[in-house]
């Protein structure tokens, strides 16, 4: 199979190799797309990735308090320069705003999965088209 871009020059075919799986070749010599296999399709290794991400996050925000009572009551203050401050801060922000998105990440894509949404028109202009 070739499909052509309505207004432009790129193209894809699709064809099966040796073994009988799909593949895809773009106009890129160096980009070739495959099918995977049933086991790394259900994504589970994705989803202990994420929540082992999410985990540190949520511990690093959990435990931040839990260090400065501890460095306090053995009299040992956190010596860092200004620029060492500022990282920490910003880790902190990136900390938070991580936890706020994942779960809203998380429940928009079950959502759609029990509605038996997919991605298509109704969700992006250019496949609309």
């Amino acid at each position: 199979m070739l499909f052509h871009s309505v207004d432009g020059p790129e193209k894809i075919a699709f064809v099966k190799d040796s073994a009988g799986r799909l593949v895809g070749y773009l106009d890129f010599p160096f980009i070739v797309v495959q099918e995977v296999n049933a086991t790394l399709d259900k994504q589970m290794l994705n989803y202990v990735v994420i929540g082992c991400a999410g985990g540190v996050i949520v511990l690093t925000i959990l435990l931040w308090p839990v260090a400065a009572m501890l460095r306090k009551h053995y009299g040992k203050p956190l010596t860092l320069n200004e620029g060492a401050r500022k990282w920490r801060r910003w880790a902190k922000i990136a900390c938070i705003i991580d936890i706020i998105y994942l779960p809203s990440a998380a429940s928009d894509r079950s959502a759609g999965r029990s509605r038996g949404l997919a991605y298509d028109h109704c969700c992006d202009p250019v496949v609309g088209r």
